[in-house]
């Protein structure tokens, strides 16, 4: 959590002191502050100086964000330099070119590679970081995740509105969602890492049929590159425990494009059935197919993965019939 102080005097004896500018604020600055606030979580406290007193700010804090010319601030004659793109660094790009790496490994806890966490770096700089430099240089007109900051900023006709404190509840909003997204990209890197693993391992891999930690596991980019690489054994279901009981199955997509559809859906006569699912299928667990034919339920793992090679065969027979593949429905999954 950051807090707004308006001198030294007010800081705590283990906090680390940030200066920045007052008056309106921009996602650059939040940003950059938000990155320092994470990487510091649990260790010290997190203060900052809106000012434009720069005696003040140079005396009073350890590191000036956004004003001063320094290391930090991007408004000196010339900018303060580029990406090889040309993408100017604004405040945020500025802190997350020197502190990515070591927040990604903190949020990581160590878990990553060297190769992995630059990938991580590099994705989230493109993704997001870029798109707030660029809002703040003004060379482009962007829409990215943090558009909600404007909305902290004080109502025109709001005369008693304290922008000190928007700007701290911002910040720690902002340090929250942030936090989350580069959560989301290690997840989505230890997916790939374990999926490509259980990929190559016959004890997660029946068939076509690979078996995942978890219903949240981020698995569909993984597999659908691991299809369009493999199309003669490519993978068409995923199955995992289900949270409330049970296990459960997933139609894998053709494609990330059309993620809707199924490369195998389940059979017809399946579509919203639950109590008359075990006569209608044969098998004996089954408790439900939703009516989109790319989600089912059964008790036992054994009889989810029949469910899957019965839709499988049933599907090769359907090829079979009509001499070509069957359009698939396109369908959203839950």
């Amino acid at each position: 959590m950051i807090k707004v102080i308006s001198d030294l005097s007010l800081a705590g004896e283990n906090s680390i002191c940030l200066g920045t500018h007052n008056g309106i604020f921009h996602a650059d600055e939040v940003i950059a502050i938000s990155i320092i606030n994470i990487i510091n979580d649990g260790i010290n406290d997190i203060e900052v100086i809106r000012s434009r007193d720069l005696d003040l700010l140079y005396y009073n804090t350890d590191i000036m964000i956004d004003i001063g010319g320094g290391e930090y601030d991007h408004h000196q004659k010339g900018g303060n330099g580029q990406r090889k793109n040309g993408v100017k660094y604004a405040s945020a790009g500025l802190v997350w070119r020197d502190a990515g790496i070591n927040l990604i490994n903190i949020l990581a806890k160590d878990s990553l590679s060297i190769k992995s966490v630059d990938k991580i770096f590099n994705m989230i700089d493109n993704d997001i970081i870029q798109n707030i430099d660029k809002e703040d240089n003004g060379q482009n007109q962007v829409v990215h995740q943090f558009q909600f900051i404007k909305q902290f900023l004080p109502e025109w006709h709001d005369s008693s509105a304290n922008v000190d404190k928007n700007f701290e509840d911002c910040v720690n909003i902002t340090s929250e969602i942030l936090s989350r997204i580069i959560k989301g990209y290690i997840s989505n890197e230890l997916a790939r890492i374990e999926i490509e693993s259980r990929l190559n391992s016959s004890i997660y891999r029946r068939r076509d049929v690979l078996f995942i930690n978890s219903q949240t596991m981020p698995w569909l980019e993984s597999i659908i590159d691991y299809n369009n690489k493999n199309e003669d054994t490519p993978i068409n279901f995923v199955v995992f425990e289900y949270p409330s009981g049970g296990y459960a199955l997933q139609c894998v997509p053709p494609s990330i494009e059309d993620s809707f559809s199924q490369r195998v859906p389940l059979p017809k006569s399946w579509a919203g059935e639950t109590t008359d699912l075990p006569i209608i299928s044969g098998v004996k667990t089954a408790t439900f197919c939703h009516n989109g034919r790319f989600f089912a339920r059964a008790k036992e793992l054994s009889d989810i993965v029949i469910m899957c090679n019965i839709a499988t065969d049933e599907y090769n027979k359907e090829i079979e019939r009509l001499g070509r593949i069957p359009v698939r429905k396109k369908t959203k999954p839950e």
